[in-house]
């Protein structure tokens, strides 16, 4: 009885089920055997196949690439918050999980931690009434909340609770102005003590007038090229601080933190200089007469030149990316009569793609 089992044929194997006579084993044997039948090996050559395929096809998307615009219809109002809101007790234990980095606002103190920025620069704000208000920054798409004591004011980032602007108070002008030199140690104690990112380094002063210089901090990178390593700083990471030469003091600052996404891989090969170039000419309609050069920054994407740039109607509010790349920018000049035009192009420096531009005359 147990040799008709074995002998029976698929056809006839598939017309019983091994679950009925699931006691037998010659049929639980021979549905086994069955069950494991070989692949043959053209379909598994066409399946690898496949699978590198997409995989290849997957890394091509893997890039950061520049989203479509998001426009803004109506910007939020300034709102001014009720003196009620405006507590200035204890910090919450909520602040020793990192004050740069709250998951929102809801419970966070914005007076306190306002007041505790000002304590470290010696300022004393404990007989002021702290008032609040709510802002909106268009092109960062970001919630703003400043606090305010009198004419002094901090002003924090909603989302992500850092703070992204001060203004101090303001001393009467002194008969000795203070160096370049005294000034830089200012701002760089103003750097130490606040909550700034970590990094930056002093990288300029712009002496705006015999009065005021405005010290930028900035983050930068090693970026590898075709010629070597080449130190790039990142102007949308960057601390900018105001210091009253005449006073002796520093009187505002402003944080603008736009990090680096640098998504390449270690085999990827940037493109070269002429390709940007052409990449970039193509979107010029005449660039007879211009003279081209190019160089290899860091910049905070826009539209213009972009597949998007004719969507977005003329003065329509729209939010910027929330990240920085590194790109070849190419700039076409053309002298006129009496100015000359500038056009400036952002190639992005691994994939090509048109990261937008500036004009100029």
């Amino acid at each position: 009885m147990n040799s008709f089992w074995e002998n029976l044929s698929d056809n006839s194997l598939d017309r019983i089920s091994p679950i009925k006579y699931k006691n037998n084993k010659n049929i639980i044997k021979k549905a086994k055997i069955k069950s494991q039948q070989h692949i043959p090996l053209r379909i598994l050559i066409i399946a690898a196949s496949m699978i590198i395929i997409v995989s290849v096809c997957y890394a091509t998307y893997d890039y950061w690439k520049l989203p479509p615009p998001e426009t803004i219809d109506d910007l939020p109002p300034v709102v001014e918050l009720p003196d009620s809101e405006s507590n200035i007790s204890e910090l919450p234990d909520s602040q020793n999980n990192e004050q740069n980095g709250a998951d929102n606002d809801s419970d966070f103190n914005y007076p306190a931690a306002a007041s505790e920025i000002l304590k470290k620069l010696n300022i004393d704000t404990s007989d002021i009434t702290p008032q609040m208000s709510t802002e909106y920054a268009t092109r960062y798409n970001r919630e703003q909340m400043r606090v305010s004591f009198g004419d002094i004011s901090i002003t924090f980032d909603s989302k992500d609770i850092i703070p992204i602007s001060g203004q101090l108070p303001k001393k009467s002008s002194g008969s000795n102005p203070i160096s370049e030199q005294e000034a830089l140690s200012l701002a760089q104690e103003l750097y130490d003590k606040l909550p700034f990112p970590k990094g930056y380094v002093y990288s300029s002063v712009n002496r705006i007038d015999d009065e005021y210089g405005i010290f930028s901090f900035t983050r930068g990178y090693n970026i590898i090229t075709d010629s070597g390593t080449v130190y790039i700083e990142n102007p949308y990471e960057e601390i900018r601080i105001t210091v009253n030469f005449m006073s002796g003091t520093v009187e505002s600052w402003n944080s603008f933190y736009f990090p680096l996404l640098d998504d390449h891989k270690p085999e990827d090969t940037p493109i070269s200089e002429q390709q940007a170039i052409q990449i970039a000419s193509d979107k010029i309609e005449n660039i007879d007469g211009c003279t081209v050069s190019a160089n290899i920054g860091i910049t905070l994407p826009n539209y213009m030149f972009t597949e998007y740039f004719e969507n977005i109607a003329q003065g329509e509010n729209y939010v910027y990316p929330s990240v920085t790349r590194i790109v070849w920018q190419i700039e076409f000049n053309r002298s006129q009569q009496s100015f000359t035009d500038k056009t400036k192009i952002y190639v992005d420096y691994y994939t090509g793609e048109i990261l937008g531009g500036d004009q100029a005359k």
